[in-house]
């Protein structure tokens, strides 16, 4: 009896450490005239399916000035939803990711004959670790201990620019700060032979108030950083009304398509959503 009463209590200790999750959205077409980012998000309102599973979220933005943006994103966003439906027992969250991602950059390529593309950003959270994977300029933020992290880097020329400068002789900053092509996407899925993404090979260990953003650039290009930490210090209903209420406050001129996701890590062992 004993050793039966120590196993019920080390499973409840598990289970008691276990965190839920809290999951919003908010999406608007700002002044484009098409919406053309796209989302999901899957198993948010099944615990069973979290603990099986993982809660997965996606956010795509496809490329203004190319052939069919929305196209790009939806394609991209099916075929990430498609592989995170079910782990089937997968310990290489990692390579899923990049497989998923390297499926949707040819799925597009296909579509689209290369004259269309989207940015990506994915993120698991399995088993109170995550892994997340992304390209082009989506953003990916994590608050934590009342600071905001961007997880990601952009995909753009002045980054590789500056890589390249590093390998010669690190001049050249100024240059590249005010070169007006700087912003233009070196990588993004859709172009076809997609070789590289940026994502985290070792998990992060989540921690009880953890709250990630994933969001298209019409979120982290247009907003300041204070903006959003201040926004995601809400639980993550009124964060998102707050991110959308900022950036109508703002109208700024050529306001992009935006898209965001926020996901709290609460304690607790059920999980939960405002979708």
């Amino acid at each position: 009896m004993k050793v039966l009463k120590k196993r019920k209590k080390a499973a409840q200790e598990r289970q008691d450490k276990r965190l839920r999750y809290l999951t919003a959205n908010f999406q608007g077409r700002g002044a484009r005239e098409r919406q053309e980012d796209a989302f999901a998000v899957l198993h948010a309102l099944d615990e069973k399916e979290i603990q099986k599973n993982g809660l997965f979220a996606v956010v795509a933005d496809g490329m203004g000035g190319m052939e069919d943006g929305k196209t790009a994103s939806e394609t991209a966003v099916e075929t990430f939803a498609s592989a995170f439906k079910n782990l089937k027992g997968e310990t290489d969250i990692s390579a899923r990711l990049w497989n998923a991602l390297r499926q949707a950059d040819t799925a597009i390529y296909d579509r689209l004959g290369g004259r269309g593309g989207t940015t990506a950003a994915a993120l698991l959270l399995f088993h109170e670790k995550a892994w997340f994977i992304s390209v082009g300029d989506s953003f990916l933020y994590l608050k934590r201990n009342g600071g905001l992290i961007r997880l990601n880097r952009e995909h753009n020329l002045k980054n590789q620019w500056y890589e390249e400068a590093l390998k010669e002789d690190g001049a050249h900053s100024e240059k590249i700060e005010n070169d007006p092509d700087g912003a233009r996407l070196s990588k993004f899925a859709g172009m076809g032979g997609l070789d590289t993404a940026d994502q985290n090979f070792k998990p992060l260990e989540l921690q009880e108030k953890d709250v990630f953003l994933l969001c298209s650039d019409g979120v982290g290009a247009f907003l300041r950083e204070e903006e959003i930490l201040a926004a995601l210090e809400k639980e993550p209903s009124e964060a998102c009304r707050l991110l959308e209420g900022q950036i109508a406050a703002n109208n700024a001129a050529g306001q992009d398509n935006y898209t965001g996701v926020v996901i709290a890590c609460e304690s607790g062992a059920s999980s939960k959503a405002d979708m």
